[in-house]
């Protein structure tokens, strides 16, 4: 038996039998050198047929097949195999946990509900439609820390009702709001003087929107009139105007209004921060 190597993997044309060679001859075989290639070839003498069969490595003619062991595969080490597990946690840590969560979710509800209670009194004692409130009865229901939250949702109410005024009837509110933070704030007297100034600061809030307004009817009086003479002559009738009744001025003098009205909004921002820090001092 005589073995050679082909160049290429089997094919059609490999399988297919070649013609017989003619009578009292002999087919000589090939002597290719044989490449670097997988396959081989059986070439059986007097078959006239090359019957093929792979083979798995590289073999030089004359060589014999050396039967090796298939590679192995590179084994992880033992410290590979060490698995980082989660934390395993016992039936009584796990039911400790969600003992601790139902304790801190009781604590919220509490917060909040003497909060609330705190409000309620608030507005209560602000638009007393049952009669007047005893607020230090009321402020001392709760002690400790749920008397905290109480005070906390008073002050919260309190300083939210305190707002710019639109008109002069400003400081009946304005005086009852004093009173009311002097209950929960232990600086009364920075209370009093810090209100003082709030209202100078009320009182000179409704003059400069006096003020504004009748700067902007000078200012508009001639368009105005310039409307009323289209007017006339259209219907053919006198019309008087006024500037409330023009939609015009309205929207223009509401835009003017607007801006005063942040200007002093952020100076009120400053007094309630001033509030907010005497508040949290008292704790």
């Amino acid at each position: 038996m005589i073995l050679r190597f082909c160049p290429r993997p089997p094919c059609a044309f490999h399988r297919r039998s070649p013609r017989p060679p003619p009578a009292g001859t002999s087919r000589p075989v090939p002597t290719t050198p044989a490449p670097s290639h997988t396959h081989l070839s059986t070439v059986l003498p007097g078959s006239g047929y090359a019957r093929e069969r792979p083979v798995y490595g590289t073999l030089a003619v004359g060589q014999e097949k050396r039967r090796t062991r298939p590679r192995r595969l590179n084994r992880p080490r033992a410290n590979q195999y060490i698995v980082i597990m989660t934390e395993i946690k016992s039936a009584l840590e796990i039911a400790l946990e969600r003992t601790r969560d139902i304790k801190g979710d009781k604590q919220t509800l509490t917060a909040n509900e003497r909060r609330n209670f705190g409000k309620r009194v608030a507005s209560r004692y602000l638009n007393p439609a049952d009669g007047p409130v005893d607020l230090v009865k009321e402020l001392k229901k709760y002690a400790g820390q749920e008397g905290d939250y109480v005070r906390e949702g008073f002050f919260q109410t309190i300083t939210a009702n305190l707002s710019l005024p639109s008109d002069g009837s400003y400081r009946d509110s304005l005086k009852k709001i004093e009173t009311g933070l002097a209950g929960v704030i232990k600086e009364r007297r920075q209370v009093g003087y810090l209100f003082h100034q709030i209202d100078q600061f009320f009182d000179q809030y409704l003059k400069a929107r006096e003020q504004v307004t009748e700067q902007l009817k000078q200012q508009y009086e001639p368009q105005l009139r310039e409307k009323e003479r289209q007017l006339a002559k259209q219907m053919g009738a006198q019309i008087q105007l006024t500037p409330e009744s023009d939609p015009e001025f309205m929207n223009l003098l509401s835009k003017n209004l607007a801006r005063l009205e942040e200007q002093y909004n952020q100076a009120l921002r400053q007094a309630k921060d001033e509030l907010s820090r005497m508040f949290a001092a008292r704790k």
